[in-house]
């Protein structure tokens, strides 16, 4: 197999050669856009608070006297603690 290949590879030059060259072009190619390419650099972190609004409205009411189950009522004491303490800092 090997020595077919190899006649194989002498009698068609231009193929072989093709075959050869091609990957290392594409490689070339894109070392070469790769390294003229801006760099891409870090953004700095976003910060997430309620502090550019000037009035903070939260779209959820319930009716009085309405007791919400244990972790949930949980949960929502903690996302009222956080409006309230970025009212308070604004």
């Amino acid at each position: 197999m090997i020595v077919k290949l190899i006649l194989h590879a002498v009698r068609n030059v231009a193929m072989s050669l093709t075959q050869i060259v091609t990957p290392v072009f594409f490689v070339a190619c894109a070392c070469g856009i790769i390294m003229t390419l801006p760099s891409v650099q870090d953004l700095p972190p976003l910060y997430l608070n309620l502090s550019r609004f000037h009035v903070v409205v939260v779209p959820y009411l319930l009716p009085d006297g309405t007791q919400l189950p244990g972790q949930l009522q949980r949960l929502a004491d903690s996302y009222r603690d956080v409006i309230v303490s970025q009212v308070r800092h604004s």
